[in-house]
């Protein structure tokens, strides 16, 4: 049976390091700036929301009627 060479196994060791030298750190800076941009998501729709209770609470609001126009 023959084995493969040291230097093969030498490349495909490197090889995996190096991908995952590139790959994990940017699964991980990927997967950050996702979860970044779902709680500006979140906070936004939460301002909207008391935005909204606020202009309801008082339906009379000259700032509420103009933005209806």
């Amino acid at each position: 049976m023959d084995t493969p060479s040291p230097l093969l196994w030498t490349l495909l060791v490197e090889a995996g390091a190096l991908m995952m030298l590139i790959y994990v750190p940017t699964r991980i800076y990927l997967s950050f700036t996702e979860v970044i941009r779902q709680r500006s998501k979140k906070r936004q729709v939460l301002k909207d929301i008391r935005q909204l209770k606020r202009e309801l609470q008082d339906p009379f609001n000259p700032a509420s009627l103009a933005k209806v126009d």
